[in-house]
């Protein structure tokens, strides 16, 4: 997850050197070189994905990249997130793994992407579960990003990558 933090726009493919060299040590040491190979190789294969480059190209004009960008939020009962209805006004704390803020000329907000990197493994006939489960996530990012940027929700996207299949949802 933090090599894609790491990322403010893509560049080429790391190696698998250069992420093993730049592993926190405390996760490192937790791993193992065997495993920490193998993390490094599946996120060397996602970045090779046309998709994921795609994603983390620096688009034409006015645009502005945050990694783990904080948030919080109250959301007043009623207020959806996907299937999930707030029963009760409701404090609402996260980090956006990445996000994307296109500005224009003035520098003020007009849209923005917001990326969340998924590492855990599924069958990939679960792949449609795995996107309802995180559809209420994705739908408080658009909504906390449309908040601190004072544009509309429909303004905002949310995006999910799925690193070990390398797509994106």
């Amino acid at each position: 997850h933090k090599w894609f933090e790491d990322i403010k726009w893509f560049e080429e493919v790391p190696t698998r050197e250069s992420l093993v060299g730049t592993a926190p040590m405390d996760e490192a040491g937790r791993l193992g070189n065997d495993r920490l190979a193998q993390i490094a190789d599946s996120c060397i294969n996602a970045l090779q994905s046309k998709d994921i480059q795609q994603l983390l190209t620096k688009p034409d004009g006015n645009v502005k990249v945050y990694c783990e960008q904080e948030f919080a939020l109250r959301v007043e009962k009623g207020t959806r997130f996907a299937d999930v209805e707030m029963k009760e006004p409701t404090d609402i704390r996260g980090s956006i793994d990445r996000l994307v803020v296109h500005t224009g000329e003035d520098g003020s907000p007009i849209r923005a992407e917001g990326i969340d990197w998924k590492t855990d493994s599924f069958d990939p006939s679960d792949r449609e579960e795995k996107e309802d489960y995180y559809a209420p996530q994705l739908a408080s990012y658009r909504q906390a990003a449309a908040l601190l940027l004072g544009i509309a929700v429909e303004s905002v996207t949310a995006q999910l990558v799925f690193v070990k299949t390398a797509e994106v949802v």
